[in-house]
């Protein structure tokens, strides 16, 4: 149900949602974090949803301070296993 719906609506996403999304999880961050976790996740949405997220880790690790590279992996761990467990 949920892959149908992301494949369905991944295209609207942008980086205004991607930043509230993250503020409202006390992830702060800039316009261009915004608009490059925003790709990330455009671009490898389907890794992300089967759980294979090392790529897309690694993308945010070198672009994003460690410790909100930390927050947002933990928040990614988070939402998987909430809704697709």
């Amino acid at each position: 149900m949920y892959y149908k719906l992301i494949e369905n609506n991944i295209d609207k996403l942008n980086d205004k949602m991607t930043k509230n999304y993250f503020s409202k999880n006390n992830i702060y961050l800039s316009d261009d974090e915004a608009i490059l976790l925003t790709n990330i996740a455009k671009e490898n949405w389907k890794d992300l949803y089967e759980k294979r997220y090392e790529e897309s880790f690694k993308l945010i690790e070198k672009n994003i301070s460690k410790e909100k590279s930390n927050d947002i992996l933990n928040l990614y761990l988070k939402t998987i296993s909430q809704y697709l467990n």
